[in-house]
């Protein structure tokens, strides 16, 4: 397109004043896609990027909250058996208070 326009004098006889500003034209609107072309391609990169962190993410903190609760649940099994062993009268009021805490 540059050439045809540089060459519109000789086709023409001259009725375009100034031939080159439609080139600079041109070459402006290619350069400004050269430009942009990389950012939109980044963009695009960081968008799939973010969409599989973030289920990563909540898989881990899921995790964090189950292996928090086993633990705890694991931690209160150990103390019924050692309880049962030396006050297994207690273990009935203290079960039923620990399944009044977790809401059942």
């Amino acid at each position: 397109m540059g050439a045809g326009v540089i060459d519109e004098p000789l086709r023409t006889g001259g009725t375009l004043r100034y031939p080159f500003l439609p080139t600079f034209a041109v070459g402006g609107a290619i350069g400004a896609g050269c430009r942009l072309r990389p950012q939109d391609v980044r963009r695009q990169r960081t968008i799939v990027a973010t969409g599989l962190a973030e289920p990563l993410q909540l898989a881990r903190e899921l995790h964090g909250l189950v292996a928090h609760h086993a633990t705890g649940s694991i931690t209160q099994a150990q103390a019924a058996g050692v309880i049962h062993e030396s006050a297994p009268q207690q273990i009935g009021p203290l079960a039923a208070s620990t399944l009044r805490r977790l809401g059942r």
